[in-house]
């Protein structure tokens, strides 16, 4: 499958240059998608990071299926879409917003994420996604 031929929602700075170097006419792709923030339950709110004023945030691996769906969805219903770049996809450092956490364990069962997106752009023909970083996540 060549890259010219389709756009994906990929999860690294490698496939947003794929995106670009391909881009399918009359559509858009967005660089930088998702990102909730899970809420540390050892840290009060005015201790928190800044990060929490600007990020939506989750307490329960359901809240973040949850919030991953209704983004999802809203995606998914726009005809000009032809690709995404979720991020992030683990966490790092300073930011907990990933669907993984550092040591790339999942927050919500993989197979949630993989029935979402199966789900909602299965029927779109010109939006594919596939996600790069964890072997967790290949077959999603």
């Amino acid at each position: 499958m060549r890259m010219r031929d389709l756009n994906w929602v990929g999860t690294t700075a490698e496939s947003w240059r794929d995106a670009l170097m391909f881009p399918l006419p009359n559509r858009l792709d967005f660089q930088e998608v998702g990102g909730f923030l899970a809420i540390p339950q050892d840290i009060p709110a005015e201790k928190r990071d800044m990060l929490y004023h600007f990020y939506d945030s989750f307490q329960t691996s359901e809240k973040l299926v949850e919030k991953y769906r209704d983004l999802m969805t809203e995606l998914a219903s726009l005809t000009f879409l032809g690709g995404f770049s979720y991020t992030q996809l683990a966490d790092i450092e300073k930011e907990i917003n990933g669907l993984l956490t550092y040591d790339r364990q999942p927050k919500v069962p993989v197979e949630s994420i993989c029935e979402i997106n199966r789900e909602l752009f299965k029927q779109r023909q010109s939006v594919r996604y596939r996600f790069h970083e964890t072997p967790l996540m290949e077959n999603c």
